[in-house]
């Protein structure tokens, strides 16, 4: 899954239209898998390409579709963050955590575990299920964002943060918006 570390960082300081073209490099390498690579393209588009060709030689068809299809909704959710970045948008904490289901990128991760396994829609895609994932990518980004909030301010992109986005809206300081999360935390845990 170092694909998804490689995109995130690789796309955290570009604009939008570049964003857009990497993603397009990226889906186009996870579709075809076995084309060779333009002469000059974006090393992610190889790293794409290898981590699809080795991981289709023993995942089922199911878990390939819901991968591709949920890997596509994070490529997407990048290219809105980066478009909110080069905008300067703030997010509502409401329209963040919505957008941060997507960027976390739990989902397409689960694919790890369905791999072997012919899992139908019904079962992947089950309300149940959905929630589960849900609650799993806040806490996920509770903690990333606990964790990664100085590299993120120091680099221009706390509109993506939890804890700007709670100072701003809740008018707590570093430690208040911190406790705030560690509590919100908490409350998804239940």
């Amino acid at each position: 899954m170092n694909l998804f570390f490689f995109y995130d960082d690789y796309t955290d300081f570009k604009d939008e239209a570049v964003t857009k073209q990497l993603r397009d490099i990226v889906l186009d390498a996870l579709h075809n898998p076995h084309k060779i690579r333009p002469e000059g393209e974006c090393i992610i588009g190889e790293i794409a390409r290898q981590f699809w060709a080795h991981a289709i030689k023993s995942a089922s068809l199911p878990s390939q579709c819901h991968f591709l299809e949920t890997f596509d909704e994070y490529l997407h959710s990048v290219v809105v963050k980066a478009l909110d970045r080069e905008q300067g948008r703030r997010r509502s904490l409401d329209d963040y955590l919505k957008l941060r289901q997507y960027t976390a990128g739990l989902i397409p991760c689960l694919f790890i575990y369905e791999m072997g396994v012919d899992l139908p829609d019904e079962v992947f895609y089950h309300p149940v299920i959905m929630d589960l994932a849900e609650c799993l990518s806040y806490l996920i980004s509770i903690d990333n964002d606990m964790v990664s909030y100085n590299k993120e301010q120091a680099v221009g992109n706390e509109g993506h943060s939890m804890i700007s986005i709670v100072m701003v809206e809740l008018g707590l300081d570093i430690s208040g918006a911190m406790a705030w999360a560690a509590h919100y935390h908490t409350e998804v845990q239940k």
